[in-house]
């Protein structure tokens, strides 16, 4: 999926990404928690937790508790970008459920 970073993204290198910096985000489907960012302007790749990806990138959803709670009963629960799938599920854009990537599921 490709991204703008809406919020700056610094990295525990001391590098760091600024607003507007074209990225292409994927989730590990075997690790749902990671994602990697590649970015577009620099080639660079890095790796954060994917239930973060919310605070840089306009396209994600805010994770609260609540929703994580209503997730773990409930027979779906939304992705990271909002869909509603299963909760061991993936949405089209292959992101992973909110459980999923907390590591929940």
């Amino acid at each position: 999926m490709k991204a703008d970073v809406i919020y700056v993204i610094k990295f525990k290198d001391g590098s760091a990404w600024t607003n507007g910096t074209p990225v292409i985000i994927t989730v590990n489907q075997d690790r749902p928690t990671l994602a990697i960012l590649e970015n577009l302007n620099t080639g660079d790749i890095k790796k954060v937790h994917s239930y973060k990806l919310h605070i840089w990138f306009a396209e994600f959803q805010t994770i609260s508790d609540e929703e994580l709670q209503i997730a773990v009963f409930d027979g779906t629960c939304p992705s990271l970008t909002g869909e509603n799938v299963e909760p061991d599920g993936w949405d089209s854009e292959g992101m992973p459920s909110i459980l999923l990537a907390c590591g929940i599921c």
